[in-house]
């Protein structure tokens, strides 16, 4: 058992050693952009929106780990017009982050989000000149690869694919643009 905790703590350890660049600990993000759906039942989707908070924790300079809370909302319309769909997703998701510190200037990620998702779809059907609605809700763990870039240790452009692991087969991307507080070089 010993030997196991040796093998976790060199783990944790090495990675801080290795690190050439001395960041801020601790870094906020606020951020907004587009959903652009892939998938809901054969219906037509618009694309939406997202807005998001996240808090990281930078191990070092290459790895962080945070927490991200994330609302997205968009549109689906059935093939033949006589119903749409309103679609909200609340995220509440663990993510990590590998940093490639090339340039000063920016700052290239890639990372993943686990996590679970709350969906909630309402349904409004037209039936001779009458609107009736119905809804559902579904919590369901996902996961959520991800990269991008971080611009002047200030500005945060992330692409992502939001994948349920199962029972839902709505899976979506987004394109977020953040202000990043915190986290700085040293």
């Amino acid at each position: 058992m010993r030997k196991f905790y040796l093998l976790i703590s060199v783990l944790f350890l090495v990675p801080q050693f290795l690190s050439a660049q001395k960041v801020g600990r601790f870094e906020f993000e606020i951020a907004g952009g587009g959903v652009y759906p892939f998938h809901f039942d054969d219906h037509y989707a618009y694309n939406g929106f997202q807005t998001l908070l996240e808090a990281r924790y930078n191990l070092n300079s290459k790895v962080d780990l945070g927490l991200a809370f994330e609302r997205s909302v968009n549109y689906h319309d059935d093939t033949f017009g006589s119903a749409y769909y309103t679609i909200q997703a609340f995220d509440f998701m663990a993510c990590a982050d590998y940093n490639w510190r090339n340039k000063k200037e920016y700052n290239v990620f890639a990372g993943t989000e686990i996590g679970f998702t709350q969906y909630m779809s309402g349904a409004y059907y037209y039936v001779e000149g009458a609107e009736n609605g119905a809804s559902t809700n579904s919590l369901v763990p996902c996961i959520a690869p991800r990269f991008g870039v971080e611009l002047f240790d200030k500005l945060r452009v992330t692409f992502k694919t939001e994948m349920p692991l199962f029972k839902v087969k709505y899976f979506y991307s987004t394109i977020t643009i953040g202000l990043v507080f915190g986290g700085k070089r040293k």
